[in-house]
């Protein structure tokens, strides 16, 4: 975030058809879908297993199979229970919507400290927390926080709106193709997903839809799906853009798919990338990130696996195969308790089981229970869980311990999070309501400062938190030394171990006294312990000489006089 000055919006262009950029989009396009044919595989399965209403891979129009029931394979909802509390642990802990979870500050400390620039950087701060909670933003997190635990990726684009300022779109994965610039970042989202041909003939008008779609519409058939490709990017080196596009660093493109009688439904330019696309862990130069629902996957089907095992060994034992003679072939028999069956005199000719099934249940179920805590763990139940499902009292000293413990596992994720989701989120959400006049005029000072973000959330202070114990010790290792040698004092900076401290804990800077004003105290203090002093001296002087002046030497002179030769 940059206080320099917006530039102007470009807006739409529906001008002369460019076959050049749409031929060089759909060339990328191409190549981003064999780039992820590796993870949709996996991603399949974990639809499968996880979230079976997830995952868009090939867009039909009008597919006769999209109202199937997706959930065949899952018997066993240990799983999707554990997603569902690490998804809203993290979103408790990372972006409650309950409390702040980020301020703003400047790199400047003398700045930062100004009074004016404190109450312009808090109000703005509380303007985009109401602009979020007024937004469909949480509901979007929520599902990108599931995304991400099941599949390592997620994504969502952030538009200007101009009745709630902005308006979050979170996809699920299948439907988009991310590219990454040489730093690993993503700058590059293309997607394929259906549209309704009377949906397509709203959002982009008249003049941006073909005339298949058209007819579609005039004739009663504005129902009928299209398939749509999106592209947001960089613009392509070497492609002609209209001017209004040309000064913006992205381009964003929507186009029929196999339909040249339009090149392009609408083609237009942002001045900052409006996709934010987190990865939960990434190795190398991965396009997609790897989540807790690729690593728990093979648990997870033995899971369902067991359990369909159990539930059939329990059902042979209560309704088992039997056999019996031929002659009750086509004759009426029964099972039922009471049910009676009318043979001929002949011994043994009832019917019987077949087998008898002995399943070790008890084997089988600690067997269930261990891949369950397994897959548990892998979703870190045990962290957001964690006073719940302690089975004695525990201290809170303890409770802190484990939780910090925990939650040193997930610090890379934490910073992916904050690098990929909520910086992007943040940044783009102040320039649009800069460029709608919604944020506060900035103080004269702050001209073509950076701002900077602090996340304040519960897992952002609580990691911060966790430096602390080595302070506490150290702080405690030189209290009980310096009762043996006292001069061990001087190698500790009392000042700086207390705001080193108090910015671990995540507290207001406004706890800390200024450097400054610290030292006038000090000065303060120590010329009225002088003056103290001096005026014990004095009174201790006058106290003194009024004794010496009782006590007589003799030959009428006292001790006063004879000290001072009178």
């Amino acid at each position: 975030m940059s206080m320099a000055r917006p530039m102007p919006l470009a807006g739409r262009d529906q001008g002369t058809p460019h076959r050049a950029l749409r031929t060089r989009l759909e060339r990328r396009l191409s190549g981003l879908k064999t780039e992820r044919t590796s993870v949709v595989s996996q991603w399949r399965e974990i639809s499968e297993y996880l979230l079976p209403t997830r995952g868009k891979y090939l867009p039909s129009p009008n597919d006769p199979g999209r109202g199937k029931r997706k959930d065949v394979r899952i018997i066993d909802s240990t799983a999707q229970q554990a997603l569902q509390h690490l998804a809203a642990g993290v979103m408790g802990g990372i972006t409650s919507p309950s409390r702040p979870w980020f301020k703003l500050t400047v790199h400047d400390q003398s700045l930062a400290d100004s009074e004016p620039i404190k109450i312009w950087l808090d109000e703005v701060a509380r303007r985009m927390l109401h602009l979020f909670a007024t937004s469909n933003f949480y509901q979007s997190l929520a599902v990108i926080y599931l995304e991400l635990a099941a599949f390592g990726t997620g994504s969502m684009l952030i538009m200007e709106d101009h009745e709630d300022g902005i308006t979050c779109h979170p996809m699920t994965v299948g439907e988009y193709f991310l590219g990454q610039d040489a730093a690993g970042r993503v700058d590059a989202l293309y997607r394929e997903f259906v549209m309704t041909a009377s949906q397509a003939l709203e959002k982009f008008g008249a003049e941006g839809v073909s005339e298949t779609v058209k007819n579609f519409c005039h004739n009663g058939r504005g129902d009928q799906e299209i398939v749509i490709c999106h592209a947001i990017q960089k613009p392509p080196v070497g492609v002609e853009l209209p001017p209004l596009l040309r000064k913006l660093p992205y381009i964003g493109a929507y186009w029929e798919a196999g339909n040249q009688d339009k090149v392009f439904m609408e083609l237009r330019g942002f001045h900052e990338f409006p996709v934010c696309a987190p990865r939960w862990i990434t190795v190398g130069n991965e396009v997609y990130g790897t989540g807790p629902g690729m690593n728990a996957i093979g648990d997870v089907r033995q899971l369902q696996l067991m359990q369909l095992r159990a539930d059939q060994a329990l059902d042979k034992m209560v309704n088992p195969p039997l056999v019996g003679p031929m002659q009750l072939k086509n004759e009426p028999w029964s099972t039922v308790p009471g049910g009676m069956t009318f043979l001929d005199g002949i011994a043994q000719a009832g019917m019987r089981p077949l087998y008898e099934v002995r399943a070790p249940f008890a084997e089988m179920l600690e067997r269930i229970r261990e891949v369950q805590g397994r897959i548990k763990s892998v979703f870190f139940e045990d962290l957001f869980l964690m006073v719940s499902q302690l089975d004695t009292v525990r201290t809170a000293t303890e409770i802190s311990e484990r939780r910090n413990e925990k939650l040193l596992m997930l610090g890379p994720v934490l910073e992916n999070l904050q690098k990929e989701l909520l910086k992007p989120a943040i940044d783009r959400t102040f320039d649009i309501m800069r460029r709608m006049g919604l944020l506060p005029k900035p103080p004269a000072q702050l001209g073509g400062q950076e701002l900077q973000i602090e996340y304040v959330s519960i897992l952002a202070e609580t990691q911060r938190a966790v430096g602390t114990t080595g302070l506490e010790r150290m702080a405690g290792y030189v209290g009980n030394l310096a009762g043996v040698f006292p001069q061990v004092l001087d190698k500790i900076d009392p000042d700086a171990l207390i705001t080193t401290y108090n910015d671990m804990l995540g507290n207001t800077p406004k706890l800390i006294v200024d450097d400054a004003k610290v030292e006038e105290i000090r000065k303060a203090r120590a010329k009225q312990i002088q003056n103290q002093q001096n005026m014990q001296n004095s009174m201790a002087a006058v106290q003194g000489a009024k004794l010496l002046s009782e006590t007589e030497t003799g030959a009428g002179q006292n001790a006063l006089q004879s000290m001072m030769g009178l």
